[in-house]
């Protein structure tokens, strides 16, 4: 494996502590500042079944880049399982959440950082030409996302893209991009590298995948202006 593809990883990894911590320690401030809560309910947090996926997660992702090739006992095969695995877990805990009222502000952080680190690790293990510009906006989206929500808090960024003047932004982000539009733009993203890292080019699967890619990233860097305009709004 490129040590490019394990440096950049490591980035990403450290990226998310640093978030994780932060995270923690804005919930602690808020709890101080508003009402007392015992020690038990914050564990319970931390502990709730769509939380445990996302640690699940965490490892799936882990593995797939730090086992060495001479375990693959599935050959490249092995990677894209894991990786897989990690997307479809994301699944279940957006519905765990959802379901059971689990929807925390760690849970959200949490959830977000690891998507765009399996992301990361998918764009870096496909070594696509354009790669590095796909992750660039993706980074570009979860600061956006991150700043939104904690130093401008100005309701949820899904809810305000909704009410964007883009109709297909409305569309692809309503319901909480559970339509026909957010799906497709999701399964783009991701079989689009998947593709490169099990077949390479493979262009049947690659003319599918395309259009839904390019609505994703689009509605990435449309999410950044739009968010970056309502701060300035705001401010």
């Amino acid at each position: 494996m490129p040590h490019q593809n394990v440096g950049f990883f490591l980035i990403t990894l450290t990226f998310l502590i640093i978030t994780l911590v932060s995270t923690v320690v804005i919930q602690e401030m808020n709890l101080v500042n508003s009402r007392r809560k015992s020690k038990k309910t914050n564990l319970a947090v931390v502990l709730f079944p769509c939380n445990i996926l996302c640690y699940i997660r965490i490892l799936l992702v882990c593995s797939a880049i730090v086992i060495p090739e001479s375990l693959y006992f599935l050959g490249i095969y092995q990677v894209a399982i894991l990786l897989t695995t990690s997307v479809l877990l994301d699944l279940v805990d957006g519905y765990l959440a959802r379901r059971y009222k689990h929807q925390t502000v760690y849970g959200l952080v949490l959830d977000l950082i690891i998507d765009i680190s399996t992301s990361t690790v998918i764009w870096f293990l496909s070594d696509i030409r354009f790669s590095l510009l796909f992750v660039t906006i993706e980074w570009s989206a979860v600061v956006a996302i991150l700043y939104a929500s904690f130093v401008q808090p100005y309701g949820h960024w899904k809810r305000k893209l909704v009410e964007s003047k883009w109709p297909v932004v409305n569309y692809y982000f309503s319901n909480n991009q559970r339509n026909y539009l957010g799906a497709y733009g999701c399964i783009g993203h991701f079989v689009f590298p998947m593709t490169y890292i099990v077949w390479g080019a493979k262009p049947w699967l690659l003319a599918l995948s395309f259009p839904g890619l390019i609505l994703f990233e689009l509605t990435s860097v449309i999410l950044v202006v739009a968010l970056v305009n309502k701060n300035s709004q705001v401010s």
